[in-house]
C-alpha cells in the first residue's frame, strides 16, 4: 500500500481495544480529544499523522510512552485508562 511522504499535523490516535501499542495500526484517528480514565494502559496518543490517517510511531513517542507507564499517569501525548 502507497503511503504518503507528506507528513500532516499532530492528532489524537485511539487505541484499539487489545491491540498492540507500538503498532501504528493498532490506533484509529480521532476528530476529538479522547477520553481515558486510569493509569495503566495507554488509551491514545497524541503524534503526527503519516498523511493516511495512521500515527508516526517514532522514538520521541515511545519513550513518552513508556514513562506515562512507569509513573502511571498520562503525559501531554500519552492518555492512559484502567
Amino acid at each position: 500500500m502507497y503511503k504518503s511522504t507528506k507528513i500532516m499535523a499532530n492528532a489524537w490516535f485511539v487505541r484499539q481495544l487489545l491491540q498492540d501499542p507500538t503498532l501504528e495500526s493498532s490506533y484509529v484517528k480521532s476528530t476529538v480529544a479522547p477520553s481515558c480514565f486510569g493509569t495503566v494502559h495507554i488509551c491514545a496518543i497524541n503524534t503526527f499523522d503519516d498523511g493516511s490517517n495512521q500515527p508516526i510511531i517514532d522514538e520521541a513517542i515511545l519513550k513518552e510512552m513508556v514513562l506515562a507507564l512507569d509513573a502511571a499517569t498520562s503525559t501531554p501525548n500519552v492518555e492512559l485508562k484502567a
